[in-house]
């Protein structure tokens, strides 16, 4: 148990009041079905989220039991569900919201991008493998699109971690994180107990939100391929966030102004940080975006939790929406290469064997060879 002995909670129609030695506050009935952490919400080992909830955002006061360590609900459609006491506990006193700065006066670096809004314009560039690394006028086309699409493909790769590091190796180098350099992405995996190692269904993320610095790119290539479903499916977030800010300013100044925590855990290792979802320099310009729901940690805005949550919501909605999608098939040999700070992937349920050698790498390094490249 955490600081939980000094708490005192009361129901009422509009939530939750709970009231410490230091805080207090009404915590939504919306709020609450977002961040119970039973094991029907919340994986017990890796923390991720099994629900999507947020969207929630009129939710009827449910039939509930207050034990020592937790509540238990029964939700109008029938779901059942708890909150341990020390994640309420954990998100008081409310977190500060910062002032936003301007949002969205346009790209950040520079406008040479290209936002893609549905899956009906042309497929992402592809390119040759033997091409990017044997003829330098093919690298710096590759590295181009890269930069202007955030995502490009790549045919004709051979197998094995040769072949990762060589293309890599176009851009910067392999970056180490605790999946290590090149690592191998399969549901037969058994090393991490990440969502990304099933055969489920996959929302859209982006991936590292518990990492300070979230990877830049991530290369997949494809080694062995059988069965049905398993396409990737890859959205543009900085179309998304043009979008927002078009129809809601309000609603992208709070995802440009507020950070929001992420968690990664398993047997040895508990990584934690926090960005915002849309992230901006000094002119309110989008130098990247970062979102990943499975990954997000509990927090608490006070009275600035209900319209953050509605312009969270209102995002990933559009984000999952089919339409926003690019689908790539996969067969042994193909590899995909996506920006990490711009472009949000996932991928369909499947059957079957899949599985790819992949890796990390840094933004920093996609941004110098490009500027190397156009200083001729």
């Amino acid at each position: 148990m955490g600081n939980t002995l000094a708490m005192r909670i009361d129901a009422n129609e509009a939530g939750l009041a709970v009231t410490t030695d230091g805080a207090s506050a009404v915590l939504e009935w919306s709020w609450i079905a977002d961040h119970c952490d039973d094991v029907g919400s919340v994986d017990a080992d890796t923390r991720q989220r099994r629900r999507n909830t947020y969207g929630n955002e009129v939710v009827a006061r449910p039939e509930l039991a207050q034990g020592d360590q937790q509540i238990d609900f029964v939700w109008a459609d029938g779901t059942e569900s708890s909150i341990s006491m020390d994640l309420l506990a954990s998100v008081l006193p409310t977190r500060h919201v910062g002032v936003p700065r301007p949002l969205v006066a346009g790209l950040g670096l520079d406008n040479d991008i290209t936002l893609w809004h549905t899956g009906d314009q042309a497929a992402p560039p592809s390119f040759v493998a033997s091409e990017i690394v044997g003829d330098e006028a093919v690298r710096q086309q590759f590295v181009n699109a890269i930069w202007r699409w955030g995502v490009v493909t790549i045919e004709q790769c051979e197998a094995g971690r040769a072949q990762v590091e060589s293309l890599a190796g176009a851009i910067g180098y392999v970056r180490r994180t605790i999946f290590g350099g090149v690592w191998e992405l399969a549901a037969e995996v058994t090393d991490h107990r990440d969502s990304a190692y099933t055969k489920v269904h996959l929302g859209m993320h982006t991936d590292g939100t518990y990492m300070h610095d979230a990877p830049g790119l991530q290369l997949f290539v494809c080694q062995e391929r059988d069965g049905t479903g398993g396409e990737s499916v890859i959205a543009d977030g900085f179309a998304a966030a043009a979008r927002l800010a078009d129809d809601d300013p309000e609603g992208a100044a709070l995802l440009a102004g507020v950070s929001v925590p992420g968690h990664y855990v398993e047997p040895g290792v508990d990584l934690r940080a926090e960005r915002p979802v849309i992230a901006t320099d000094s002119a309110g310009r989008i130098t990247q975006f970062s979102l990943n729901n499975y990954d997000r940690s509990p927090f608490y805005l006070g009275p600035a939790d209900r319209p953050f949550r509605a312009a969270y919501s209102a995002i990933s909605a559009d984000i999952e929406q089919a339409q926003c999608w690019h689908r790539i098939s996969w067969k042994p040999g193909r590899a995909m290469i996506i920006n990490n700070w711009r472009v949000l992937h996932g991928r369909t349920a499947f059957t079957g064997s899949r599985r790819f050698l992949g890796a990390y790498l840094n933004h920093e390094d996609l941004e110098s060879v490009r500027r190397v490249f156009a200083n001729g």
